[in-house]
C-alpha cells in the first residue's frame, strides 16, 4: 500500500486574501485552480515539490449551499474565526492507492468516500459528516 502526503490545505476567508498572503510570505503566486461543486468551495494550487502541492481553499461565495458540511471544517464557526484573522493551515491530505482498504481498516471514522470531478479529472476523497 502506498500512502503519501499529497498536499497541504491553507484556508482563507477568500482566495484573494490567501493568494496575497502566500505571495508575501513565500514569494510565490499561487495560480487559480477551480471550483468544487459538491462542496461549494474553490481553490488555487501550486506545486510544492515532486508530487506534492500547496492548496489555498475558501468558500465559493457564488456557489449555492452544498447541503452538507464543507470539507476542511470551513463551516465550523471556530475555523471561520481563525480564518478571519488570517489564512491558516487547515490540514494535510494523504494520497493512497488503496482508499477502500484504508477506510475499512481505519480505527477512526474517516467519513464517506465522495467522488469528485473537474473537467476530465476525477478523484475520491473521504469527508466526515462534520466536514473535518
Amino acid at each position: 500500500m502506498k500512502n503519501v502526503i499529497d498536499h497541504f490545505a491553507i484556508g482563507a476567508m477568500n482566495l484573494e486574501q490567501g493568494i496575497a498572503v502566500l505571495q508575501k510570505q513565500l514569494g510565490v503566486v499561487v495560480p487559480r485552480g477551480g471550483k468544487h461543486e459538491a462542496m461549494s468551495t474553490h481553490n488555487c494550487v501550486t506545486k510544492a515539490g515532486e508530487g506534492h502541492f500547496l492548496e489555498v481553499i475558501a468558500v465559493d461565495p457564488d456557489a449555492p449551499d452544498p447541503g452538507r458540511s464543507r470539507w476542511f471544517t470551513l463551516d465550523d464557526p471556530a475555523t471561520g474565526a481563525r480564518l478571519s484573522e488570517r489564512p491558516r493551515p487547515l490540514c494535510w491530505v494523504v494520497g493512497t492507492d488503496e482508499l477502500d482498504s484504508v477506510v475499512a481498516n481505519s480505527p477512526v471514522d474517516l467519513g464517506e468516500i465522495v467522488h469528485f470531478s473537474r473537467g476530465d479529472r476525477t478523484w475520491r476523497l473521504t469527508v466526515p459528516t462534520d466536514g473535518s
